[in-house]
């Protein structure tokens, strides 16, 4: 919304914006696509995920990489 001059601010813009946002997002997947990922989820802006092993301690590992949908879906 930083990027909407306040006096455009609106629903339409609002959408507008999502819709050209490529990221970063902060702990979420790298491909971003806000309103395509999930027709009538327009704050839906990405479908990965990827998994971690605890190893204690406060450590982390990673399990796998970034895991997107099957094929379809």
């Amino acid at each position: 919304m930083n990027t909407i001059p306040y006096n455009k601010i609106s629903s339409a813009t609002i959408s507008a914006g999502f819709k050209k946002f490529k990221g970063p997002l902060i702990l979420a997947a790298p491909d971003i696509a806000c309103g395509k990922v999930s027709a009538g989820e327009p704050a839906v802006c990405g479908n990965e995920t990827q998994f971690y092993n605890y190893l204690g301690g406060g450590k982390w590992k990673a399990a796998s990489g970034w895991l997107k949908p099957p094929a379809g879906k």
